[in-house]
């Protein structure tokens, strides 16, 4: 049976690809630069802008991206979006009022970069622990006095609203997991997992057109995958190879370690966020 070449390799970034303290770690970018020089298309698909790609990420070449968890293709060689599924204005600022009745915080995406009311940043610490996301929410973010009067005066769509909850309200982020898509059946609802650090969690309202596929989801096929693969006996010039931590393809008596990236485990059992978009 003829073997079908690696085209393409999508992959997300926190929790998979990063590690805790959202470097690329040693064996991951080695196997991507090995990807590149086989000519496998690198394709990053992440809740991140372009913005906020890692540095070393970028280092490769990468030419699209499926960012902001699905809301936008982006062309980084040409920087400028290719397609895009994004919430109506007028629907982002309806979730908008009824987050506000929540005991949540809550921020947004919209023209590629973060906005968050200018109050909730400065108690963010109280729903994020995790200081990689901190990090990331505080330089990616910029505070305005009211986000709803922001959004409705701009007048453009949204890319996604990311709410987060506090411990105590988890109950509630899984109730609205479940009820949200509900009462708007043209947004899409994902939730995410935060690293063991981070375990308050964060929701999002994301845009039309996005096939929902939440991160946690996606790990939990990867794993299945994972298990099935290991069940299998390997086979390299003949004989059965012992199976290993992590997925191993032998070719040609080459060994190839697909690596899920340091701190993956400790990512998938902690705290959990989710994503909502327009559908």
């Amino acid at each position: 049976m003829e073997k079908r070449k690696l085209a393409l390799a999508a992959f997300d970034l926190d929790g998979t690809l990063l590690d805790d303290k959202k470097n690329i770690p040693p064996e991951n970018l080695r196997q991507l630069q090995r990807a590149a020089e086989r000519g496998v298309l690198l394709v990053p698909a992440t809740g991140r802008i372009p913005s906020g790609m890692p540095e070393e990420l970028m280092r490769l070449p990468i030419r699209y991206g499926l960012l902001v968890n699905g809301a936008m293709l982006y062309d980084f060689e040409r920087r400028e979006t290719v397609a895009r599924a994004e919430i109506p204005n007028a629907r982002a600022l309806e979730i908008i009022d009824f987050m506000d009745t929540l005991p949540i915080s809550y921020d947004c995406y919209f023209h590629a970069w973060g906005y968050i009311d200018r109050e909730k940043l400065a108690r963010v610490e109280e729903y994020i622990q995790d200081p990689g996301i901190l990090r990331l929410v505080h330089t990616l973010r910029t505070p305005v006095d009211n986000l709803r009067q922001y959004l409705a005066e701009q007048g453009d769509s949204v890319q996604k609203l990311q709410m987060y909850f506090r411990p105590e309200t988890f109950p509630l982020r899984d109730q609205l997991l479940r009820e949200l898509p509900a009462r708007w059946p043209d947004i899409s609802v994902t939730q995410r997992r935060l690293g063991q650090q981070g375990r308050r969690a964060a929701d999002a309202l994301r845009a039309p057109g996005h096939r929902p596929r939440g991160d946690c989801r996606l790990r939990r096929r990867q794993q299945r995958q994972l298990d099935a693969a290991r069940r299998r006996p390997w086979r390299g010039d003949g004989e059965r190879r012992r199976r290993g931590q992590g997925r191993r393809r032998h070719r040609d008596g080459e060994q190839q370690r697909l690596g899920r990236g340091e701190g993956a485990r400790d990512h998938a059992v902690s705290g959990r966020s989710a994503v909502c978009r327009a559908a």
